[in-house]
């Protein structure tokens, strides 16, 4: 039960998602989607306890991270395993323009990426989206520009 007062305001920071190949999932989410690798620390680092296997920090703009490649480790659960608690339902990024949106997806069609569902009309929002599916099995949207909030 939440404690009585003023909720914290918060903005979301960036998502972690597990991969089985940090190097192929680095080059698909640098070639693919254009994102920029702010660091990179190898299996067997000892910075980041919690990653032992390998991590990468991904930037879209001026953020140092937005998204963060984890490595499994050998023996794990497969990747993009989806429905069970703990689970990443999904990443989104909000591109530009309808026409990005449109573009991206051709270019994943071009480059047989797996079309989740092509583009569409948000429901609430009325902006294009379509989803995919990254290397590992994880679902990825990319949406043009929402609606604001009028509040």
């Amino acid at each position: 039960m939440p404690a009585a007062g003023k909720a914290v305001r918060v903005k979301l920071s960036h998502v972690g998602i597990y991969v089985r190949d940090m190097e192929r999932s680095l080059r698909w989410y640098q070639e693919v989607l254009g994102l920029k690798l702010s660091d990179y620390l190898p299996a067997g680092n000892t910075q980041e306890p919690a990653a032992p296997h390998g991590i990468c920090w991904l930037r879209y703009d001026d953020l140092h991270h937005e998204l963060v490649l984890v490595q499994l480790p050998p023996g794990a659960l497969q990747a993009g395993e989806t429905g069970r608690p703990g689970s990443l339902q999904q990443v989104a990024f909000r591109l530009g323009s309808e026409a990005e949106v449109e573009a991206a997806c051709a270019r994943l069609q071009a480059a047989g990426g797996e079309i989740l569902r092509p583009p569409r009309r948000q429901r609430m929002s009325g902006g294009l989206q379509f989803y995919f599916a990254d290397p590992d099995g994880n679902k990825i949207e990319l949406f043009s520009s929402a609606n604001r909030l009028p509040y």
